[in-house]
C-alpha cells in the first residue's frame, strides 16, 4: 500500500508538471480523474500566441518515475498493456510524456514526449514505447512553443540557423529534422552546404537523398518549382557553392541521383524531372550515364532511367553510342530510337 501511495503521488507530481509547462506556455491541460484513467491523463488543447483556440486537442498518458526513464542511455518507457486498442481508436493525436525527477527525487526536473500512436504503427508488436530524450522532445516552458507546439502540428519549429546546427549533433532524431530544416529554410547559408555535403559523402543515414536532390535543384532553373518566401532561398554564394559540387559529381551519385526517380515517373514537378535537372549540370555526365547505362550488374529500373535521360539530353551523343546500348537489350531503346527517327529529338516529358 505504501509503495501504491508512493506511485500516486508521483504520478500527481508528473500531471502537475505537465499541467504548469503547458498553461504557462498560454494553452490548457483538461486532466482527467484517475478512477477514469484508460490509458489517457488528460488532454491538451492548442492555442496560439493571441490565445485564440486553433482547434487542436492532444490526448496525453503521462509516466513518472525511474522505471520509465533511463538516464545512462537517454532512453524513455512506457509501457503498452491494455492501451494499445485504446490509444489507437481515439480520433486525435496521442502523445506519451515521461517525467524526469531531479537528483534528490523530490520534484520533476524535466520530460520528454513521444507520439504514441505513431510509435505503434511503426512498431505494431511493441510491448513497450521506447524513445530517446533528445532536444526537440523535451518537454518545457522553454522548449513547448519552440518545438513542441509545431511539430504536433506536423509544422517546421521555430528554431533559428545555430539552433538547427546544433541540432546536428544530438540523437538521430534530431539530427534527420536538423538536416530537413537546414535544407528547406537556411539554404541561403553556405555553410548549410558544407555541413549537407559533408554528411552526404560520408553516407551518413540522416540524409535522404529526395530531400537533398530535391533541395539541390532549387540551386537551378527549374519550371515547375512553386517558390514559398523563406523555404528554398539561396544566396548567390550558396547556389554557386552547390552548382560547383554538383559539376563534380562522380558516376556513383549519378546513380544516387537517379534512385531518387519513382517507377520512371518524369512528368513536370516529379523527383524524375528533378534528377534531370541535376544530371545535366554535372560535368561528362553523357559519358557517365552510358557507363551506367553499359553495366549489366546494375539494377534494370536505374539503366532505364539512365537511357532515357540521355536521349533526352543529348540524342546525337546517344545514337553514337546505340551499337552498344542496343546490345543490352533494354525495352525502351527500340521506342526511343523509332522517337527519334520519326521528330528529330527524344520528349521525355
Amino acid at each position: 500500500m505504501v509503495y501504491l501511495n508512493e506511485d500516486i503521488k508521483l504520478g500527481k507530481k508528473g500531471v502537475n508538471y505537465v499541467t504548469t509547462i503547458v498553461d504557462e506556455c498560454m494553452c490548457s491541460f483538461h486532466k482527467i480523474e484517475q478512477e477514469n484513467d484508460v490509458g489517457i491523463d488528460g488532454q491538451i488543447e492548442l492555442f496560439d500566441e493571441r490565445r485564440l483556440p486553433i482547434g487542436k486537442l492532444i490526448s496525453v498518458q503521462v509516466k513518472t518515475g525511474r522505471s520509465y526513464y533511463d538516464l545512462d542511455k537517454d532512453e524513455c518507457y512506457i509501457p503498452v498493456g491494455m492501451h494499445r486498442e485504446y490509444w489507437m481508436k481515439i480520433e486525435m493525436p496521442v502523445i506519451g510524456i515521461v517525467c524526469v525527477m531531479d537528483e534528490k527525487y523530490e520534484s520533476v526536473k524535466t520530460a520528454f514526449w513521444v507520439d504514441i500512436k505513431e510509435y505503434i504503427l511503426e512498431n505494431p508488436k511493441a510491448t513497450t514505447v521506447k524513445f530517446n530524450m533528445s532536444i526537440h522532445n523535451e518537454l518545457s516552458k522553454e522548449k513547448f512553443r519552440k518545438y513542441f507546439y509545431f511539430l504536433i502540428c506536423k509544422k517546421a519549429p521555430c528554431i533559428d540557423f545555430n539552433e538547427a546546427l546544433l541540432l546536428l549533433d544530438g540523437n538521430a532524431r534530431d539530427r534527420v529534422l536538423a538536416m530537413d530544416m537546414l535544407l528547406i529554410f537556411f539554404s541561403q547559408k553556405v555553410k548549410t552546404w558544407e555541413k549537407a555535403f559533408e554528411l552526404y559523402n560520408k553516407r551518413d543515414k540522416i540524409v535522404d537523398y529526395n530531400n537533398f536532390m530535391e533541395a539541390i535543384s532549387y540551386a537551378y532553373y527549374h519550371p515547375d518549382h512553386w517558390l514559398t518566401k523563406g523555404r528554398h532561398e539561396f544566396s548567390e554564394e550558396s547556389k554557386k557553392y552547390v552548382q560547383q559540387k554538383v559539376k563534380m559529381f562522380s558516376e556513383e551519385d549519378i546513380k544516387n541521383v537517379l534512385s531518387i526517380i519513382e517507377e520512371h515517373y518524369f512528368d513536370r514537378g516529379s523527383l524524375g524531372q528533378t534528377a534531370e535537372i541535376i544530371i545535366k549540370n554535372v560535368s561528362d555526365s553523357e559519358s557517365k550515364l552510358l557507363h551506367i547505362i553499359l553495366d549489366s550488374e546494375i539494377d534494370d529500373d536505374m539503366r532505364y532511367d539512365a537511357e532515357v535521360i540521355l536521349a533526352y539530353q543529348n540524342k546525337e551523343y546517344y545514337m553514337q553510342n546505340i551499337k552498344e546500348i542496343t546490345c543490352m537489350d533494354s525495352e525502351c531503346t527500340e521506342l526511343i530510337v523509332k522517337y527519334i527517327n520519326d521528330f528529330g529529338y527524344f520528349d521525355l516529358y
